[in-house]
């Protein structure tokens, strides 16, 4: 009841329409509009994460804390896009382009309704996945949380998809620097990471990402591969902030 409480509170300070975030219940269809106080709408589904995604990215600020803000120029990689939350929420900072990658085709599809829907030019989408090695996977649903859906946590049901690497990424699209990478992608953070040339992190300037709990030598792992190349380090909670000084 508690946590209710708070979001409830948090939601009038992210939503124009934040009564709709609580009464969602006595739409007829399956989705809503909720409308931020920052000028960006989002279409979600009823009764499920999306609502609470929009909350922890605007208002308690996970992926941006304090000296890990968006500037105007930044070249933002949304890795784990879902349905647009993150891509959209950095356009309201930045000019500079957004690459935005989602594999679940659900959330694919949402997403670009919301990037079309607040005529966002600046952010390029992609239905693919980013992971450690090229090719096709599967990806495993979570029917509890639709931004939970891995690779590793296996379920009865799941998706073929197609991956990419980071690589990839920043050679296809002649990326010579990108200013701020997000990663939330249940898991696959690990081998993203391990798999990436030194060249490649190199060319990042800060890295927020959720890190998932699994054995402690990934973690150190994660860790020391990012120190080499030049970045600090924080834990925080689920979240990782790698930040590279004198870029």
């Amino acid at each position: 009841m508690i946590e209710k409480i708070r979001r409830f509170i948090k939601s009038i300070f992210v939503f124009k329409n934040w009564i709709m975030y609580s009464l969602d219940i006595i739409k007829k269809n399956n989705y809503l509009i909720l409308k931020t106080r920052k000028g960006i709408n989002y279409k979600v589904r009823k009764n499920t994460a999306d609502k609470g995604i929009i909350l922890e990215i605007f208002f308690d600020k996970v992926y941006t804390p304090d000296g890990f803000e968006i500037e105007e120029n930044d070249l933002v990689i949304d890795i784990g896009a879902h349905i647009g939350v993150f891509s959209l929420f950095a356009s309201t900072y930045t000019k500079n382009k957004i690459f935005s990658f989602e594999p679940l085709p659900e959330n694919f599809d949402l997403l670009k309704e919301n990037v079309e829907f607040n005529k966002k030019n600046n952010i390029r989408i992609f239905n693919l996945g980013v992971c450690g090695k090229k090719g096709k996977r599967y990806i495993f649903y979570d029917d509890s949380n639709t931004g939970g859906h891995s690779l590793f946590k296996k379920s009865s049901k799941k998706f073929l998809i197609k991956c990419i690497t980071l690589d990839e990424i920043f050679d296809n699209f002649k990326i010579e620097r990108c200013d701020f990478l997000k990663i939330d992608c249940e898991g696959c953070e690990y081998e993203i990471i391990f798999y990436s040339k030194k060249n490649t992190l190199k060319k990042i300037s800060k890295i927020s990402m959720e890190i998932h709990q699994v054995r402690k030598n990934k973690i150190i792992k994660l860790e020391k591969i990012l120190k080499s190349v030049g970045f600090e380090v924080i834990k925080k909670n689920k979240m990782l902030y790698a930040k590279r000084f004198n870029f």
